[in-house]
């Protein structure tokens, strides 16, 4: 069991840590009844500023809703107008793990869909083993030449 107290900090946060491997549990910081309305205060007002600039903003409606079964990718996708018709198209891509924790990874498959979910084109063979990741794949939408034509 630990016990501290610390008069030479007045202000911060609680932190610890062990070098070993290590359970905290029953972790208690106590301050005086001051410094718990203060402590306080400043989370009623850190909410009511929250409260105040969402309210500022639209509130985010279901627009439209369609099935990625088997080329889904998470939310590893981008945006961009792939057909040139002047509206926005999704390309999504699945990967190929080839070292472990997302290391190098080898894009497998992308497909290419338009707003309502049709499939406009799609490269690779879609594998839904594939389509969870935890970083980034290397691939983009843009318009390389400036001809106002996004290219993939």
């Amino acid at each position: 069991m630990l016990e501290v107290t610390d008069a030479q900090y007045p202000a911060g946060k609680v932190g610890l840590i062990a070098n070993i491997a290590t359970r905290f549990q029953d972790v208690l910081v106590q301050v005086s009844p001051a410094v718990e309305q203060k402590i306080s205060n400043r989370i009623s007002q850190r909410n009511a500023t929250l409260a105040r600039l969402q309210a500022d903003n639209p509130k985010p409606r279901l627009w439209r809703k369609f099935s990625v079964d088997g080329f889904g990718a998470g939310a590893n996708l981008r945006f961009g107008d792939l057909d040139g018709d002047g509206e926005m198209e999704i390309l999504l891509a699945q990967n190929i793990q080839t070292v472990s924790n997302d290391s190098y990874d080898a894009i497998s498959c992308l497909t290419a869909v338009k707003l309502d979910g049709r499939i406009l084109w799609q490269v690779g063979k879609p594998n839904p083993g594939n389509a969870l990741l935890t970083n980034d794949n290397p691939y983009q939408i843009h318009d390389v030449d400036g001809d106002g034509i996004t290219r993939w």
